[in-house]
């Protein structure tokens, strides 16, 4: 594939010839312009602030149009899936004033990891009815197989941000809870970059999920313990402890994973992997250290602005296996192995005996699926999600060996495939030396952060107070014009409520009843009904932050 230049009088059109000698045109032939402002009115959002996902940089002239005519609030997110066309097209077009430009944001293969990760961390709850999906001439057909990468990695992002909000809607008073608790235990904790020096990369790491498979490989995992590291998924602690299989760690994510897995008093004996928002009855009682990691939550960054402590932030989402792998990444480790990360239906069951989900069944979402024997399994669609991102994980990092020991299950792509018998026998690992020494716990004082946190939060309802009388006693006359300003106030209020780290219990907190309003925040409707939505975020947030506020008081106590 090349890319060239073809001058027509005064206009200069972008081409890509492929390898089988198809030329394909980027950049019009005719008028100036025009097709551009065609293309661009085509796809603009009458949504304020809205969000263009863009596939295709070509010539820049496209972009260009689409940030005419497009709302001065909007962003431009673009995935230009060749990496060479950039330095190409900034050597023959004048692109600096679209790269320069604060309102977008370009992405390329080279720089980019994991796309739907990063695409989701640019979807914002508040801007998600506004989100334009666009895509260059011809680029479709041109890179069609980036294309496919490209729209499942949106939709991916899409279900990843409307699956944590919806999440934290649904548990929000447990995730502040557990946040609170948490925080209470983070001094004389460590940070998941002490098991650095615990887990080398050369020591081969089992991650050992619940899945029914893992009935079968029990009894060879207790008799080898301590030829690799065991990293077990919260559910699969029980089934583990009741073969006398105490695992080397565990990784626990949900806010409210059941207590089942974590009754037994050996828990307390086992190292844990968490993010703060985990269940706070792990934290409680512990013998064990504590290695904590940022989560999606900004509440960490507290740590960071007042005592200069950084948690790592593992590239995970969605299940607690995917995290388990991602603190595999961090760790560097060579080795990974999978057992009972099933993703599938086995007869009914999606959980090992002894776990604290083994009586689930089978549901009427179902589909096919391949496993790891060639054989028709059923998965629903949460399993599938679970199994593409692990399956992406483990694309983007080939210097890992990922080996599936899984006799039934779920095909994961990207795995070798063997049996743990043979992962013992053959390549005889030697027993493994975790030495917890030279670990460090970060310490600081949590009544510093919090009686400051505290203040903030009131002098921030103090004004939210003057400001919602304002919005109240106009909100039924202002004609488009008087409104301007009050509409772009209470939106930027409402920013810094999602943006901000001391604001976010009480935006969690909220979600519950705020979340179908902000989803509506932004629409273009009738002024007074979008200042009455704003007026009514807003009051609930004030009511929200007197509560956030009265629990973090109960905390000093």
């Amino acid at each position: 594939m090349t890319f060239n230049i073809e001058e027509i009088g005064e206009l200069k059109i972008l081409t890509c010839t492929t390898d089988d000698g198809s030329i394909f045109q980027l950049g019009s032939r005719y008028h100036k312009d025009k097709y551009q402002k065609i293309w661009a009115q085509n796809y603009t959002s009458s949504y304020s602030h809205a969000v263009y996902f863009v596939f295709g940089f070509g010539d820049g002239s496209y972009i260009r149009a689409l940030l005419e005519a497009a709302d001065e609030n909007a962003h431009i997110i673009i995935y230009e899936p060749n990496s060479e066309l950039i330095p190409f097209v900034t050597e023959h077009f004048d692109v600096s004033d679209i790269l320069g430009d604060k309102h977008i944001l370009l992405l390329a293969p080279d720089a980019v990891n994991n796309l739907a990760q990063q695409l989701a961390g640019k979807i914002s709850l508040l801007d998600f009815s506004g989100i334009q999906i666009c895509k260059l001439p011809n680029y479709h057909h041109l890179f069609k197989e980036e294309y496919d990468y490209f729209a499942n990695a949106l939709s991916t992002a899409a279900q990843l941000t409307l699956a944590s909000s919806n999440s934290a809607k649904n548990m929000s008073e447990t995730i502040v809870e557990n946040i609170l608790a948490n925080f209470a235990k983070l001094s004389g904790s460590y940070s998941i970059e002490e098991l650095t020096s615990v887990i080398t990369p050369d020591m081969p790491v089992i991650i050992v999920g619940a899945g029914p498979s893992l009935n079968a490989s029990l009894e060879y995992i207790r008799v080898n313990r301590d030829k690799a590291v065991i990293l077990a998924v919260d559910t699969a602690v029980p089934s583990l402890l009741k073969h006398d299989i105490t695992p080397h760690f565990f990784i626990s994510v949900d806010p409210i994973k059941e207590e089942f897995c974590f009754e037994d008093p050996r828990v307390a004996d086992i190292p844990a992997i968490v993010p703060i928002v985990c269940r706070k009855v792990i934290c409680e009682k512990r013998n064990a250290p504590t290695f904590f990691y940022a989560s999606s939550v900004r509440f960490c960054d507290l740590l960071e602005y007042y005592y200069k402590i950084s948690l790592p932030v593992l590239d995970a989402e969605s299940s607690v296996a995917n995290h388990a792998f991602a603190a595999c990444i961090f760790l560097q480790t060579k080795n990974v192995y999978l057992i009972g990360v099933d993703l599938a239906f086995l007869n009914g069951k999606t959980h090992a005996v002894g776990s604290s989900k083994e009586n689930d069944t089978n549901n009427t979402t179902s589909t096919e699926i391949e496993g790891v024997n060639g054989e028709i399994l059923y998965t629903d669609p949460q399993m599938h999600m679970y199994r593409e991102l692990l399956e992406e994980r483990i694309r983007l990092h080939p210097e890992m060996e990922v080996t599936n020991l899984s006799q039934t299950g779920a095909k994961i792509h990207g795995t070798k495939h063997s049996t743990i018998r043979e992962m013992y026998e053959t390549q005889k690992h030697t027993a493994i030396n975790l030495d917890f020494s030279n670990i460090k716990p970060f310490t600081f004082d949590k009544k510093v952060i919090m009686s400051d946190l505290i203040n903030k939060q009131t002098d921030f309802n103090n004004k939210l107070h003057a400001v919602l009388s304002k919005v109240k006693n106009n909100a039924s006359f202002l004609n488009d014009k008087e409104a301007l300003p009050i509409i772009e106030l209470c939106d930027s209020l409402v920013s810094f409520i999602l943006g901000t780290a001391f604001m976010e219990l009480i935006h969690i907190k909220s979600l519950a009843n705020t979340m179908p309003l902000l989803m509506k925040l932004r629409e273009n409707c009738d002024t007074s009904l979008r200042i009455s939505r704003y007026a009514d975020y807003l009051s609930e947030i004030q009511k929200t932050c007197n509560e956030i506020i009265q629990k973090e008081k109960e905390l000093l106590e």
